[in-house]
């Protein structure tokens, strides 16, 4: 999504041509624009296009750059000054090193380091002044995406526990059946479903709101459902019991999947903080409208 986006809004032939190459598969490119853990400020950029006589150079460092190992190259987010613009850069390029680390899930992302990484004029997609517009809103629906495949996640885990609790026998009868954990599973079912309704709300809306909506909307989804998934995740594998700690039981990979979506581009507690900040000003800004970002 982020880099579909970016590609898409380019205006030189070059971004035509990835974005071309990137539906057909035969170009993977990673987004480099995160700087510190738990930012998602697209407009908070502190590595630097440093001016030179042949061509500019990239300065600085870049976390949480997911499926940088295997990226062609990077949309690199930086600063002139001009503004935020958004780079091509070529992997293998002369001062650009990457370090892998994987995730809770078995995932992998990493840090991007850029020293003096040469670029020309051709190489960006984005103008300064642009690119951290442009970037946000793609955040943002990345940030939709991924509270959705959060949802189907959950709901997948609820249904592998119900499964679990109809065919676990425990004192001659299915444990599914202890009024306990029916009403454990009641209270995730209301989770998951609030989290459905938060998503079918943000989507039915998507369209036709301007870029502070999108924001509030994100945050609200992906708090809503990363809640959801976590605690829906959480408590399965206690309905399990002790084998839903072995790698025998699926639902510890459902687990931690969660844990990394739940905390890529921003984990919940984090866009509560936002969706308060945004929904305020949204509603400062349309007069008559104040109760609608409640």
């Amino acid at each position: 999504v982020l880099a579909a986006r970016l590609l898409e809004a380019g205006e030189t032939g070059a971004s035509a041509e990835m974005l071309a190459r990137l539906i057909q598969g035969s170009l993977l490119p990673a987004v480099a624009w995160q700087e510190s853990h738990g930012d998602i400020d697209a407009a908070r950029v502190a590595t630097e296009v440093v001016p030179a006589r042949t061509a500019s150079a990239l300065c600085g460092t870049k976390q949480c750059v997911a499926f940088g190992c295997d990226a062609d190259g990077y949309l690199v987010s930086a600063r002139s000054a001009a503004g935020v613009g958004i780079y091509w850069v070529a992997r293998g390029s002369s001062g650009l090193t990457y370090r892998s680390m994987r995730r809770a899930d078995g995932s992998e992302h990493g840090t991007l380091v850029l020293d003096r990484v040469p670029v020309r004029a051709e190489h960006c997609v984005l103008a300064p002044g642009t690119g951290d517009k442009v970037l946000a809103g793609a955040i943002d629906e990345a940030i939709i995406v991924s509270s959705a495949e959060l949802l189907g996640l959950a709901e997948r885990a609820l249904e592998i526990t119900l499964e679990f609790l109809r065919a676990r026998v425990q004192f001659g009868a299915a444990i599914g059946s202890f009024q306990a954990l029916q009403h454990r599973c009641v209270d995730l079912f209301i989770h998951k479903e609030l989290g459905v309704s938060a998503l079918t709300a943000a989507l039915s809306e998507w369209d036709r709101a301007d870029c502070v909506r999108r924001s509030v909307l994100a945050s609200r989804v992906k708090a809503r459902c990363a809640d959801a998934a976590l605690d829906i995740c959480r408590k399965s594998i206690q309905m399990h019991g002790a084998m839903g700690f072995t790698d025998d039981c699926d639902i510890g990979l459902y687990l931690k999947r969660g844990l990394v979506l739940a905390a890529w581009l921003g984990n919940a507690q984090l866009h509560r903080r936002r969706y308060a900040r945004l929904a305020l000003a949204d509603a400062a800004s349309a007069p008559g409208t104040q109760g609608r970002a409640a």
